[in-house]
């Protein structure tokens, strides 16, 4: 697949690339530590089998109100980032199209984006309800640092293996795969498709300071790992992760380990006195599940021997009830970070849907 590689003038001024229909094409944005790109208002469909759609790599970039769309046999990742700075990818809608009145009805500018699927249907262009065949959403690959994933829309098949058209198998690899980070904030974002099992789901691991704030998890959990794969054992780390506001709404294998928000590690290369696990929190999290006494999150898998790496504070079911283990190994510092993050003039942002 042909890749349409953008860059920056001499003089640093921002390139945008907007109001296009890109078919067959993958993007590449390559900056340099000082460069911004953006990434507005576009359409990519069919994308061939194991390609990207969207490279954003260096400098400070924005990637929003886009849709990208791959039909069945079309297997790919959607937007991936690697040593990013300051980026934000918000607003855009990765998939299965059913539900774009969420984004189209809260979205200034994205009604015109619509526009232009509507458009690819009435010309026969686009012909299959079934725009949701990604093996990976969004994919942050490593050294990203205070990255803003906002208000997406990621919306993929169930099922765990992709097919392409001449009969091979791709394995699906979660949601959104987020790991090597430092600083990324993941808020009011709406994750659907994908098994509900340790294949699908949003991945986040081996990094520091994520903030996973007002999502809807549809039948998809949030899986944190660390892995001993890094050189350095700096990396061998989950520090300062806030869960807060989420909610999950579990409607298969309900109680099975991948599902509701849990967490392990790679315990043969990266052992328990080698891993810096600490401050994660999960706080005001709010569960949509039947039956209602299944495990939601996982403390079995914690395998941590110090209260400071895990606390569970005010998670409850959506009928009110505390979870169990909905109280666990709070600090004074985590109550703190608590109320500064629930702070009226701080509030989260509003769920895409509920």
């Amino acid at each position: 697949m042909p890749m349409l590689k953008t860059g920056t003038s001499k003089t640093r001024n921002l390139t945008q690339v907007s109001g296009l229909v890109l078919r067959h094409v993958g993007v590449e944005m390559r900056g340099k530590t000082t460069d911004r790109m953006a990434f507005r208002n576009n359409v990519l469909l069919d994308g061939e089998p194991g390609t990207d759609y969207l490279l954003v790599t260096h400098g400070s970039h924005t990637v929003e109100r886009n849709i990208l769309l791959r039909e069945k046999g079309q297997a790919g990742r959607g937007i991936v980032t690697y040593k990013t700075h300051d980026s934000a990818i918000r607003h855009n809608h990765i998939g299965d199209l059913s539900r774009r009145a969420l984004l189209e009805s809260k979205v200034p500018g994205m009604r015109t984006v619509y526009g232009k699927v509507d458009e690819l249907r009435r010309r026969k262009v686009l012909t299959t309800t079934r725009t949701g065949d990604f093996v990976t959403g969004i994919n942050v690959l490593n050294g990203d640092e205070r990255l803003t994933i906002s208000r997406n829309l990621v919306h993929g098949e169930r099922t765990v293996y992709a097919r392409t058209d001449d009969g091979q198998a791709q394995r699906r690899d979660h949601v959104l795969y987020a790991k090597g980070y430092d600083g990324m904030r993941i808020e009011g974002n709406l994750f659907q498709g994908w098994a509900n099992d340790p294949t699908g789901g949003v991945k986040v691991r081996n990094g520091n300071g994520a903030s996973i704030v007002s999502n809807v998890f549809d039948d998809v959990g949030l899986l944190l790992y660390v892995y001993g794969d890094y050189p350095d054992k700096k990396d061998w780390r989950l520090t300062d992760t806030l869960v807060l506001d989420n909610l999950y709404i579990g409607r298969t294998n309900a109680g099975k380990w991948g599902t509701g928000f849990s967490y392990t590690q790679d315990f043969h290369n990266a052992g328990e006195e080698r891993t810096t696990v600490r401050d994660n929190l999960f706080a005001h999290n709010v569960f949509r599940v039947r039956p209602e006494d299944r495990v939601l999150i996982d403390e079995r898998r914690l395998g941590m021997k110090t209260k400071e790496a895990f606390a569970l504070y005010a998670n409850r079911l959506e009928n009110g009830k505390p979870i169990p283990g909905g109280m666990l190994n709070v600090t004074d510092r985590q109550h703190r970070l608590i109320r500064q993050a629930i702070d009226p003039l701080a509030r989260p942002l509003p769920r895409l849907a509920d």
